[in-house]
């Protein structure tokens, strides 16, 4: 039997396929931790069942007549003593007399570390459940872009027909295209005011499904979580331990630097406790006789090096979580969008006429490209790819889904430029009427028509004379043939 295989496919086993949807520091926390604390249970519980897991001393009046359901006296004295809690005493200390102070040093774990460790397993499990089921609300299954994307720059791939490498990038083109051109998103109206309500459905993960930022939201959330759990679980081993378990690893490095070496006799896993039991007699129940025994806990031995790894490995995943929630954050700054985004569109330098542009034209593209297709969950998902898969496979996703935003919306962002052009023209030829004088030498009449906009009334120099009879007429009384004709006229 290949032992060393089984072990090698034994998270392939138990996790399934390979097939990721975040980061590595979310895959320590939900994959490789889930493993260890599993194969702990499974170490401490075969330990449990296996061995002896506790030796007593039996005092020399434990006869034969003592001997219970043909039991030897040592093995019901074991049993008694694993089921009832034990308590340590250092060596060099005596017993405590009273009952209160030898329960405060009572060991209530040993029996239930195999279930503490697959509970401490399913919590660490437990964020990325969250993450599956409200990033499948979104309408799109991260997870099978990015095995996509992983098939598409695979070997197998690569040696075949140049036909189902281009079904695959298709695929993942389209699919992502659909997701950020979401007609339900409108972008357009969010751009132009941020309410109450947007930032309620923003905050509120279950709402904000076509926000442009519902994918991220949620995976900072899930960080969130799986952070909180390192540290709960730290001091949730306080409880369980009944010592303050989040102080054992800075005592075991104080040890080390010291020079004193391991500590064999500590007080969070004593080899050596004692155990207290009565036993009634059967001719008179009043009466019962109490004992203290000594006891060895060859579990502790174990417990003490799997405990010990424990620590040090939550504070690693600690450290590593927030540093990744630190690296997120800095890649979704909107210059780093920006520069990320525009980086790797001018490597493949495929539009020769785009890049003609002035920089300015390109740059309002660009911030159109990134901020009103792609938005927050589009660039999330390229680092998803770019992360789990390769660099290239990345930018030649953005390639694609630029050349499909272009071809869908350069006639209407072009009418939009024009638009603006257009309003600033108007804008400088007001400022520039309202800034020039006005010419006085220019006669009354001519001020008035061109202010106003009507057309100016021909008058022919023939008639003058017949102005003058007019006015002659109306001077004698006499009626003029002049006078008709500009009433027809009015």
């Amino acid at each position: 039997m290949d032992v060393f295989g089984l072990v090698t496919r034994l998270p392939t086993l138990v996790f399934g396929s390979t097939r990721c949807d975040d980061s590595f520091a979310d895959r320590v926390s939900y994959k490789y931790t889930v493993f260890m604390l599993v194969l702990f249970a499974i170490v401490v519980t075969n330990k449990q069942f296996g061995t002896k897991h506790i030796q007593c001393w039996v005092p020399a009046q434990f006869t034969k007549n003592y001997e219970l359901t043909r039991k030897p006296p040592n093995e019901y004295v074991n049993d008694i003593c694993w089921v009832s809690n034990t308590y340590y005493a250092p060596l060099g200390q005596k017993v405590p007399k009273l009952e209160r102070e030898r329960r405060q040093n009572e060991l209530r774990y040993y029996q239930w570390i195999p279930f503490i460790l697959i509970l401490q397993a399913f919590c660490f499990y437990f964020p990325h459940i969250i993450w599956r089921s409200l990033s499948r609300r979104s309408g799109i299954d991260v997870r099978d872009i990015v095995d996509a994307a992983i098939h598409y720059k695979s070997v197998d791939i690569a040696i075949k027909d140049d036909l189902h490498k281009n079904d695959l990038m298709e695929y993942i083109v389209e699919t992502i295209d659909k997701y950020v051109d979401d007609p339900r998103r409108r972008a357009d109206e969010r751009g132009k005011r941020i309410n109450l309500k947007y930032i309620m459905m923003t905050i509120c993960i279950c709402m904000g499904k076509y926000l442009g930022n519902y994918l991220i939201i949620v995976y900072f959330t899930t960080k969130a979580l799986f952070i909180t759990n390192a540290v709960c679980q730290i001091f949730l081993l306080n409880l369980f331990l009944g010592q303050e378990f989040h102080l054992f690893g800075i005592q075991v490095l104080q040890r080390i630097l010291q020079g004193r070496g391991w500590d064999t006799q500590s007080r969070y896993f004593p080899k050596v406790t004692l155990c207290d039991f009565q036993i009634r007699e059967a001719l008179h129940p009043s009466d019962a006789h109490r004992y203290t025994v000594q006891c060895v806990l060859p579990l502790n031995l174990f417990s003490q090096q799997i405990f010990t790894f424990i620590w040090f490995w939550y504070m690693m995943v600690f450290i590593v979580s927030i540093f990744d929630v630190i690296v997120w954050v800095i890649r979704f700054l909107p210059k780093k969008q920006y520069n990320y985004i525009k980086r790797r569109l001018q490597l493949m330098r495929c539009d020769n006429d785009f890049n003609r542009q002035s920089p300015e034209y390109m740059k309002r593209w660009y911030i159109e490209f990134i901020h009103g297709y792609l938005e927050s969950d589009g660039i999330f998902l390229l680092r998803l790819l770019s992360s789990n898969t390769s660099d290239f496979v990345c930018t030649e996703v953005i390639n694609q889904l630029w050349q499909a935003f272009y071809a869908k919306n350069s006639k209407k962002l072009k009418r939009k430029h024009k638009r603006e052009l257009g309003d600033e023209q108007i804008t400088s030829e007001k400022k520039h009427q309202i800034s020039d004088p006005v010419d006085l030498s220019e006669s009354s009449d001519s001020t008035r028509r061109r202010n106003i906009n009507f057309p100016s009334i021909p008058i022919r120099i023939s008639s003058i004379d017949k102005v003058d009879n007019h006015y002659e007429s109306l001077r004698t009384g006499k009626r003029s043939s002049f006078m008709p004709s500009v009433e027809d006229d009015v």
